[in-house]
């Protein structure tokens, strides 16, 4: 009786812990199988050539066997498609860094979802080295079309509350964890959002447009992190950081 899983697959490498020299455990996003976790040994086997290969945010095609009574799979054979990692550029590097942690806070996505979850990865990590300025403005609509493939969308055109088209003095609602015009906001516990993170929030959906012209300072990239993923937060029930912003 056959107790075992054999499959190949391509994907994203996500996260890579290493133990000693050998040995790793990584998890690893694929259109049809969604995010899963993996176990390779052999890195410094020159035969098995797996140095180099599993690392952060590679673009693989594996072979995997898994037993029956697990749930990691076993890597037998991998081979690089593309290294998407910008590595020399810090910038750049680290959001997509970002990218590829935010899909490790959720442990079981809906199956129906793997394949736009995978697609919107590669796209975003392919995208972001060609912009030279202003990346995390692209992190910023990443993450926007990531709530939405989840099904926790934050509406930034209109108000949560009355539906109205949102212009200027917006807030954020601690009550509902959305955006709301200053009309709406005596009604809720709300926090205050500067002028210029207003203005960048409602311009997110086509931000790619303006993306040279924009100027973003350090305490709108706090402001706009911090809010974006508190509605993350409050949609799943528990606290997401990012470590790769420091967040």
């Amino acid at each position: 009786m056959n107790n075992t899983r054999d499959m190949t697959c391509e994907g994203i490498v996500l996260r890579v812990i290493k133990y000693k020299n050998h040995h790793a455990m990584f998890r690893f996003i694929t259109p049809d199988n969604g995010v899963i976790q993996c176990s390779v040994t052999g890195l410094n086997n020159s035969k098995k050539n797996f140095s180099g290969v599993i690392s952060n945010l590679n673009y693989l095609n594996l072979e995997l066997t898994k037993p029956a009574n697990s749930e990691i799979y076993n890597v037998k054979n991998a081979h690089l498609i593309s290294a998407l990692a910008d590595v020399n550029n810090y910038a750049c590097f680290k959001y997509q860094s970002a990218g590829g942690e935010l899909f490790t806070k959720i442990e079981n996505y809906l199956e129906e979802d793997y394949a736009d979850l995978f697609r919107l990865l590669l796209n975003y990590l392919g995208y972001l080295p060609k912009i030279k300025t202003n990346q995390i403005a692209i992190f910023w609509r990443f993450l926007i079309h990531y709530y939405y493939i989840l099904g926790i969308p934050i509406n930034l055109q209109a108000c949560s509350e009355c539906n109205k088209k949102l212009t200027e003095s917006i807030y954020y609602s601690l009550n509902n964890h959305a955006l709301i015009c200053s009309n709406c906001a005596p009604k809720h516990q709300v926090k205050s959002i500067t002028p210029n993170s207003q203005t960048l929030l409602i311009q997110l959906p086509t931000i790619g447009r303006i993306i040279d012209d924009l100027s973003i300072n350090e305490q709108e990239k706090k402001e706009i992190n911090e809010l974006l993923l508190a509605h993350l937060s409050h949609s799943l029930h528990k606290d997401i950081t990012l470590k790769s912003l420091g967040i």
